[in-house]
């Protein structure tokens, strides 16, 4: 019985996902903190950065840079670093993928505002939407049974459960943007600095040490466009590439 039980722990300790604290949640503003750290990808190390948002108590959008940026930007232009500077936001991440590599010409459903800039792709597998409403947040597959009544929305996937081995990818690495949303309704935004597979990122969320609470979850565009900015009084970080094309792009405001 003993050296079954030893086995279960070792078997835990060494589960891909499990993180390894490098400090402590550090708060930004009332409802929204920031944690930096490391998890496990079958032996590579991972390092990442993490944010936690009340919806409450901050504005969560989704920016359309195509037309939030004019049309006739040069390439460098539609990126996280140009929202960045443009909304002056506290945290800028990258959101839904694009059609072309020459225009952030957004793939499924795109919301801003109340307003479709783009349709939901119904035949797109596994995929989820990411809701915002006046002061809460959900992750929902996609449906064609019915539309989720959001604010702003962006359509990307895997849609990511507990149970998500079968869709997620435990091979291809790239660097990663993952969004979730705990028990207490509040975001997690997620980026790593190194490339990971999906397979890690779903076990991070749902089974990581931290005790992320997670509920549901959804894989954002990621590889050369994922990237985060977290500005506010003089603190500013940049995190992966936020000079890459983006369709869309999630950004926390102060509360009004």
């Amino acid at each position: 019985m003993i050296s079954r039980l030893c086995w279960c722990v070792l078997c835990i300790s060494l589960l891909p996902g499990t993180a390894k604290a490098q400090g402590s949640w550090v708060t930004l503003r009332p409802g929204l903190e920031i944690f930096n750290g490391s998890f496990d990808d079958h032996g590579q190390e991972v390092s990442f950065a993490l944010v936690r948002c009340d919806p409450k108590r901050n504005r969560l959008r989704i920016v359309d840079t195509f037309h939030s940026l004019g049309k006739t930007n040069a390439f460098a232009a539609f990126s996280v670093r140009e929202v960045s500077k443009k909304t002056r936001a506290t945290v800028v991440v990258n959101a839904g993928s694009t059609a072309t590599f020459s225009l952030p010409v957004p793939v499924g459903l795109l919301q801003v505002g109340g307003n479709i800039v783009s349709q939901t792709n119904h035949l797109a597998e596994h995929s989820g939407i990411l809701c915002i409403g006046q002061d809460h947040v959900t992750i929902v597959p996609v449906s064609p049974a019915a539309e989720p009544d959001c604010i702003d929305a962006v359509q990307r996937g895997p849609y990511l459960t507990r149970d998500s081995v079968s869709v997620v990818d435990a091979t291809h690495r790239s660097r990663r943007t993952a969004v979730a949303v705990d028990r207490y309704g509040r975001l997690l935004i997620l980026v790593t600095k190194d490339r990971a597979t999906e397979w890690a990122i779903n076990a991070f969320l749902y089974a990581s040490k931290l005790g992320l609470n997670t509920e549901t979850a959804l894989n954002l565009d990621g590889d050369v466009s994922s990237g985060m900015t977290v500005a506010i009084g003089k603190m500013k970080t940049e995190i992966g590439n936020i000079d890459g094309l983006v369709a869309s792009a999630l950004a926390i405001d102060p509360a009004n």
